[in-house]
Protein backbone atom coordinates (compact mmCIF):
# COMPACT_ATOMS: atom_id res chain seq x y z
CA UNK A 1 0.00 0.00 0.00
CA UNK A 2 1.16 3.49 -0.69
CA UNK A 3 1.18 6.06 2.12
CA UNK A 4 -2.32 7.21 1.15
CA UNK A 5 -3.74 3.69 1.22
CA UNK A 6 -4.02 3.09 -2.53
CA UNK A 7 -2.56 0.05 -4.26
CA UNK A 8 0.66 0.44 -6.20
CA UNK A 9 1.44 -2.63 -8.28
CA UNK A 10 4.89 -3.91 -9.06
CA UNK A 11 6.66 -6.58 -11.08
CA UNK A 12 9.66 -8.72 -10.21
CA UNK A 13 11.70 -10.29 -13.00
CA UNK A 14 13.98 -13.22 -12.23
CA UNK A 15 16.76 -14.33 -14.55
CA UNK A 16 18.90 -17.42 -14.03
CA UNK A 17 20.98 -20.03 -15.78
CA UNK A 18 20.86 -23.76 -15.15
CA UNK A 19 17.43 -23.78 -13.53
CA UNK A 20 14.32 -24.75 -15.44
CA UNK A 21 11.03 -22.98 -14.88
CA UNK A 22 9.54 -26.32 -13.80
CA UNK A 23 12.21 -26.82 -11.13
CA UNK A 24 11.72 -23.27 -9.90
CA UNK A 25 7.94 -23.60 -9.75
CA UNK A 26 8.23 -26.90 -7.86
CA UNK A 27 10.50 -25.19 -5.31
CA UNK A 28 8.16 -22.22 -5.06
CA UNK A 29 5.10 -24.44 -4.50
CA UNK A 30 6.93 -26.15 -1.64
CA UNK A 31 8.22 -22.87 -0.19
CA UNK A 32 4.75 -21.30 -0.22
CA UNK A 33 2.94 -24.39 1.10
CA UNK A 34 3.14 -23.38 4.77
CA UNK A 35 1.06 -20.22 5.17
CA UNK A 36 2.06 -19.85 8.83
CA UNK A 37 5.70 -19.43 7.83
CA UNK A 38 4.77 -16.83 5.21
CA UNK A 39 2.63 -14.85 7.65
CA UNK A 40 5.35 -14.94 10.29
CA UNK A 41 7.87 -13.59 7.78
CA UNK A 42 5.64 -10.77 6.50
CA UNK A 43 2.40 -10.44 8.49
CA UNK A 44 1.18 -7.41 6.50
CA UNK A 45 0.67 -9.57 3.43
Amino acid sequence: MSPRGSFKGGTTVLATQGLTSGAFLAWMDKAFADENVLLAAEPEH
